[in-house]
């Protein structure tokens, strides 16, 4: 085993020495199970960013923008069912103000004859 002195000569924390010692199963080849664990720490951090990364520049943004279409369809409907119900409403007030003509009878039917 190194001397403490050996250990921070080598480059290793003090953290990383205390963590070595109490973990039974780094006992053996604590020197390279210790950078193991650095480097397992240092991949977990990077799985962390990559998640964070996904949550919050692909996961929100998608509910956002699925959010404000749900929103633009029902304002567009709305719109529209208020444009139709005018239209209805002046087509109705238009045909109401206009008096009907009774249809004039003139006659006969003529069949048509081509002159010569």
């Amino acid at each position: 085993m190194f001397e403490r002195s050996e250990w921070f000569e080598s480059g290793v924390s003090n953290g990383a020495i205390h963590l070595c010692r109490h973990l039974h199963f780094l006992k053996k080849f604590s020197v390279h199970k210790c950078y193991l664990y650095k480097a397992m720490i240092l991949l977990w951090i990077l799985l962390g960013y990559l998640l964070f990364r996904f949550i919050f520049y692909f996961i929100i943004p998608i509910f956002r923008v699925s959010s404000q279409m749900r929103e633009q369809v029902k304002n567009f409907r709305e719109n529209m069912d208020q444009a139709q119900s005018q239209a209805s409403d002046y087509a109705q007030t238009n045909s109401e103000s206009q008096p009907k003509k009774p249809a004039e009878k003139t006659g006969e039917y003529i069949d048509f004859e081509e002159v010569k």
